[in-house]
C-alpha cells in the first residue's frame, strides 16, 4: 500500500470512528431516522472512495501513485464527501448541542483546507476544471446556509457565518499561491531540462560536424603530399582548402552562438538604410555565390528601419548564406518592402523550397532541413536560430513566407523609421 493510500485509509477510519463515538455518547438525542442517514452516508462515501481506487486501477488509465492520479481521485472523493457530509450535518446537527455543532464546523474548515491544498494541480496536466475549483467552497456554503436557517437556535450563528465567508477567499488565495509556486518551479525545471538538452545537442553536433571537415582536410593534405600527379595535388589542395573553409564557418557559427547565449552582444539601435545594407551584404557574398553558380541580386531600396547595423547585416547574411548553401538555387534576390509601420527584408530563392513539415522548426536551434546533403554542406543548424535571436534582440521578427510555391522566401522585419527620397 502506498503512503498516500495508507494516509487516506487512516484518515477515513478516524473520521468514521469519531462519528460512531459521538453517536454513542449521545444516543438518546439522535432519532433512528438520523442514525440511518449517518450510516447510509458513511456507506455511500466508503463505497465511492473504494470504487474510485478500483476504477483507476482496473482501467489502467492513471496509476494512483502519480500526482495526476491522486488529483482526479481526490476531486471525485471531495465532492462525494461534501455531499454526504452535508446530508449528515443538515439532518443531524439540530439534535446536537451548540458546542458539538461548533466543533463540527471547525473540523469542516480543516477539511476545506485539505481540499484547497489537494486541488493544486501539476502544470504538466493543464489547468484545473470547474469541479476542482469549486470543491473547497461547498462545505463553507452549506455551513452558512445551515446557520442562517437555524439562527434562532445558535447564538453565535452570525459570527460563525462571517468566519466561514471569510475563510472561502482565504482558502482560494492560499491555493493560488501554491499553484503559482508550483507553476514557477515546473517552468524553471522545464527550462533547465531544455538548456541541458540544448547543450548536449550542441556538443554532439559540434563533435560530429567539426570532425567531418577536419577528417576530409587531413585526407586531402595526405593526397597532396603523396600524389605524384601535379593536377591531382592541385585538386587535393583545393579540396583541403574547401574543407578548412567549411570548418572555419562552423567555428564562427559556434562562437556567434556562444556569444548570444552568454548575453555579451548588446544591440545599439539606430536608423539603418535598407539599400546600402543590402548592397554591403550582397557584395560580401558575391564571391561565394559566383563559386556556387548562383546569381545574387540586390534590389535598391529607399526605406529606413530601426536596428543595429552590424547585427542586422549579420542576420541578413545568415539568410543569404542559408540560401546559397542549402537551396540549390540559380537566383537569389535580396530586397526590402514596407508593411505598414514595418520594413521587411527579403531573401528569395528559386531553389528546391522548404518541406511543409520543416517550416515551423527551421528557426529553432540545431534544426536542419530534411533534404539529403545538408549535413555534408556543413552547419550546426544554428544559422537561422541566430537570425531569430538577433531579430528578437532588436525588437524585430523573422520567418518564412508559407505562400511561396517555388523556392523559398525568408525575411527579417524591423520597425520603420522613415522614407528618404530616392536619388535621381
Amino acid at each position: 500500500m502506498s503512503p498516500m493510500l495508507r494516509l487516506q485509509v487512516i484518515s477515513i477510519g478516524a473520521t468514521i470512528l469519531l462519528t460512531l463515538v459521538m453517536m454513542a455518547l449521545l444516543p438518546e438525542t439522535i432519532p433512528m431516522a438520523s442514525f440511518l442517514v449517518i450510516v447510509a452516508a458513511i456507506s455511500v462515501f466508503a463505497l465511492g472512495w473504494g470504487g474510485s481506487i478500483v476504477w483507476i486501477r482496473l482501467r489502467g488509465l492513471i496509476q494512483e501513485d502519480t500526482q495526476e492520479g491522486w488529483f482526479r481521485h481526490n476531486v471525485a472523493c471531495f465532492w462525494l464527501a461534501d455531499i454526504t457530509t452535508s446530508i449528515v450535518f443538515v439532518s443531524c446537527a439540530p439534535y446536537f448541542s451548540g458546542e458539538t455543532v461548533l466543533m463540527t464546523m471547525n473540523l469542516m474548515m480543516m477539511g476545506n483546507l485539505i481540499q484547497a491544498v489537494a486541488t493544486v494541480r501539476s502544470p504538466e496536466y493543464g489547468p484545473r476544471g470547474v469541479a476542482a475549483n469549486l470543491a473547497p467552497l461547498v462545505m463553507p456554503a452549506v455551513g452558512i446556509v445551515f446557520l442562517v436557517i437555524h439562527r434562532d437556535q445558535y447564538w453565535y450563528w452570525l459570527i460563525m457565518a462571517v468566519v466561514l465567508a471569510m475563510a472561502c477567499p482565504a482558502l482560494l488565495v492560499l491555493r493560488e499561491l501554491m499553484q503559482s509556486s508550483l507553476n514557477q518551479a515546473y517552468a524553471a525545471r522545464t527550462a533547465a531540462i531544455a538548456e541541458r538538452d540544448a547543450r548536449t545537442r550542441f556538443l554532439a553536433s559540434a563533435s560530429h560536424d567539426l570532425g567531418q571537415p577536419l577528417q576530409s582536410a587531413r585526407l586531402f593534405f595526405d593526397q597532396a603530399l603523396r600524389s605524384p600527379n601535379e593536377a591531382a595535388r592541385i585538386k587535393a589542395g583545393f579540396d583541403a582548402k574547401h574543407a578548412l573553409g567549411a570548418m572555419d564557418r562552423l567555428l564562427h557559427q559556434m562562437l556567434d552562438h556562444l556569444k548570444l547565449e552568454a548575453g555579451t552582444v548588446v544591440p545599439v539601435l539606430k536608423p539603418v538604410s535598407a539599400g546600402p545594407l543590402i548592397g554591403q551584404v550582397v557584395s560580401q557574398f558575391d564571391p561565394v555565390a559566383g563559386l556556387a553558380g548562383v546569381k545574387l541580386i540586390g534590389a535598391p531600396s529607399s526605406l529606413v528601419f530601426s536596428a543595429d547595423p552590424d547585427l542586422a547585416a549579420r542576420a541578413l547574411g545568415n539568410l543569404i548564406d542559408n540560401a546559397l548553401r542549402h537551396a540549390d538555387a540559380r537566383r537569389v534576390l535580396v530586397g526590402a518592402r514596407r508593411r505598414g509601420n514595418r520594413v521587411r527584408l527579403w531573401v528569395i530563392d528559386d531553389g528546391r523550397g522548404v518541406a511543409p513539415e520543416d517550416r515551423t522548426r527551421l528557426f529553432e536551434e540545431f534544426a536542419q532541413g530534411g533534404k539529403p546533403g545538408d549535413r555534408e554542406r556543413g552547419g550546426f543548424g544554428l544559422g537561422l536560430a541566430s537570425v531569430r535571436r538577433l531579430c528578437q534582440m532588436m525588437g524585430g521578427t523573422c520567418g518564412i513566407d508559407r505562400t511561396t510555391r517555388r523556392g523559398a522566401a525568408f525575411f527579417i522585419e524591423f520597425s520603420c523609421e522613415r522614407t528618404i527620397a530616392r536619388p535621381a
